[in-house]
């Protein structure tokens, strides 16, 4: 039994090198993707110096009354380009226009007077604000301070999320090269577990683990497909898993993987040349979990019990598939306080509990009796971290917790293929 961090340690160095293959795609459908170069931005944003809020754009000079000569609105572009196209004369002392959230502002502009800090009548504007015109907020986004034309905006490595991606459309990127989402198949393995509540029977299990993981793997944005359980078999259990690596980056397993008579998946993965790098980890839930590696695929056969496939699935199978992507994305702890005291009994292992969010920031963990206690979960924000050593936690005591995305989502069908 490995510790948790060399685990996370020996996942990160087996799986240094991305094993995707790039390509150069549309901005619009690369949502979710890692990109492989880095993006520099094609122009300045903004791209003119434009109006921060609603107000009067006023020349230097902190005089007080003004004759109003015109109004500029977003988007009318037949006036913006005749007061601030090329040529255009500065805006003469004594004079303002009126200019719109977002509108550029003419040339000449000191700054731009909040439409409630000044008052507009017959044609003439008079600044009512306290104090020293000059020293009012300038209230005017200048052409290029958000982003230079050339500079960088998105780099290679990091994935494309909604905000990066608006970024990126805001300065007229229109194609990324980036890295194909990861393909993975997943399926339960035991005699036990049946699909359909109708083939329930005595000593069988519905299934849970199966529509779980596709769910979680298909909510980060993979292709993930599920397959019908694999039965207790030696033969069986080398043939299917054969057949799956054939069709994936990645293929997740649960069960079949502790120390029974009938957990097969170790051996059938060495009889197919792969390298099991660990199979048993300090932590619970998720001791025995195995993580393999072979010129045909990856491997991670997960433990049976719902909780423990769940955590694992975001412990171990989530940062593998960023690194199958060349991103690098592991379990982030914050500190935050525990609501009230613990008392448990020292292990041998880190424990990981479920437990949710208080209002004032708090942690508090959940009535939880084990691994196949998925109900558990339902209202989970996240998890809590129990250092092996501890038998007790006062109230208020600093706890490590991991947030959660506890209810995940597909984007879409018809998921990227190139």
């Amino acid at each position: 039994m490995i510790p948790l961090e060399t685990a996370l340690q020996i996942i990160r160095e087996v799986l240094a090198a991305p094993r995707t293959k790039s390509a150069r795609v549309p901005l619009r459908e690369a949502w979710g993707r890692v990109l492989t170069a880095d993006v520099a931005s094609p122009l300045d944003f903004p791209h003119f110096d434009r109006a921060a809020m609603d107000g009067w754009a006023i020349p230097p000079g902190g005089e007080r009354r003004y004759r109003v000569v015109g109004v500029l609105n977003a988007g009318d572009t037949a006036t913006i380009a005749a007061v601030t196209g090329e040529g255009a004369p500065p805006l003469a002392a004594g004079t303002t226009m009126k200019v719109m959230t977002g509108a550029p502002v003419p040339p000449g502009t000191a700054r731009v007077v909040p439409v409630e800090l000044a008052r507009e009548a017959d044609g003439a504007l008079e600044i009512t604000a306290a104090g020293d015109v000059e020293a009012l907020p300038a209230c005017i986004h200048t052409r290029g301070q958000d982003v230079k034309c050339g500079e960088v905006v998105a780099r290679a490595g990091e994935r494309l999320t909604a905000v990066r991606l608006a970024n990126l459309l805001s300065v007229g990127v229109e194609e990324v090269s980036a890295r194909r989402r990861p393909r993975v198949t997943i399926a339960p393995t035991g005699d036990e577990l049946v699909a359909r509540a109708a083939d329930l029977a005595p000593g069988r299990i519905l299934d849970t683990n199966g529509p779980l993981l596709e769910m979680i793997l298909r909510g980060a944005g993979c292709t993930a497909g599920a397959h019908v359980a694999i039965p207790d078999d030696p033969r069986e259990t080398k043939a299917r898993l054969a057949g799956m690596l054939g069709q994936s980056d990645l293929v997740v397993l649960t069960g079949g993987v502790s120390a029974g008579d009938r957990d097969f998946v170790p051996d059938a993965l060495r009889a197919l040349d792969f390298t099991v790098h660990f199979d048993r980890v300090a932590v619970q839930p998720g001791k025995p979990t195995l993580f393999a590696t072979g010129a045909r695929g990856v491997v991670f056969a997960l433990p049976g019990n719902p909780v423990s496939a769940f955590v694992t699935a975001h412990l171990f199978v989530l940062p593998a598939l960023a690194l199958l992507e060349g991103a690098s994305e592991w379990p982030r702890f914050v500190t935050l306080p525990l609501a009230e005291a613990w008392r448990g009994r020292s292990r041998d292992r880190v424990r990981l509990y479920p437990a949710r969010l208080t209002r004032d920031g708090a942690v508090s963990l959940l009535p939880y009796h084990g691994s196949g206690h998925l109900r558990a979960l339902i209202e989970a924000d996240g998890l809590v971290r129990i250092e092996p050593e501890w038998d007790g936690r006062v109230a208020e005591a600093p706890v490590q917790f991991w947030p959660l995305r506890m209810a995940a989502f597909a984007p879409g069908e018809g998921e990227e293929t190139a």
